[in-house]
């Protein structure tokens, strides 16, 4: 199959997806719907365990976010944002808690001159650019709109079929706003999200805040509070 048919393929698929979610009540979630189906035939790489693949949800946060080195100033709610996008990124989203119950499970006991921060660290799969193109990791039925592996799968790029792995790398206050002049940054153990692929015993994390004061070190293990001073709002 020559790759200007499967461009056209992938369009009609789009297509496809278009017209299912532009009248529904939750587009994001028919979206997300359509894609965890077109991807239900295949396989992650059998020698790695990533629980998320990134091609698998619809992304409204900047790409430049999924990346383990990210310049671009974030925000509370584009943390929550993030985090939603992880768990429908999830082979088994049951594994998660919604960000909804996220945020809740945070703040239901936190002081007002407090704000938690939030760290999120995760391998994810990532389809390399040539996937579809190539006509060399897929076959596609374009009549119930799947996906299934080419057996045997090439190798790839990275060496795992068609798939590479990034790493996302985030950190937050987790709530939005404090209308405190002196506030406690509090940062615990529980409020870091992350896989076994990410992050061991010795590293440490810099934070600065912004005041003045430089750098402060946090160990992510450990339950650290530092006080900042002057900030009449913090969002």
């Amino acid at each position: 199959m020559k790759s200007s048919t499967i461009s056209k393929i992938l369009i009609i698929l789009f297509l496809s997806f278009l017209a299912k979610t532009t009248y529904a009540q939750d587009p994001i979630g028919e979206a997300n719907a359509e894609l965890r189906r077109l991807f239900s035939n295949t396989n992650p790489p059998i020698s790695n365990t990533r629980s998320f693949l990134y091609d698998m949800a619809a992304h409204i946060v900047d790409s430049s976010f999924f990346n383990n080195y990210n310049t671009n100033v974030g925000s509370t709610d584009n943390w929550y944002l993030l985090y939603s996008e992880m768990r429908n990124m999830a082979y088994d989203t049951t594994q998660f808690i919604t960000d909804d119950s996220l945020f809740y499970r945070v703040t239901k006991n936190i002081l007002k001159d407090t704000i938690p921060l939030g760290l999120m660290a995760y391998d994810f799969y990532l389809l390399e650019p040539n996937a579809f193109t190539s006509n060399t990791y897929f076959n596609f039925d374009t009549i119930n709109d799947l996906l299934s592996d080419k057996n045997p799968r090439p190798s790839g790029p990275c060496g795992l079929g068609p798939y590479c792995i990034n790493t996302v790398f985030a950190g937050s206050p987790m709530i939005r706003d404090s209308k405190y002049s002196t506030v406690n940054f509090k940062f615990s153990p529980e409020n870091f999200l992350r896989d076994n692929f990410q992050f061991s015993i010795e590293q440490n994390l810099g934070i600065d805040f912004g005041d003045g004061t430089g750098w402060h070190t946090i160990d992510p293990f450990t339950t650290t509070t530092i006080n900042i001073k002057q900030l009449a709002i913090i969002k």
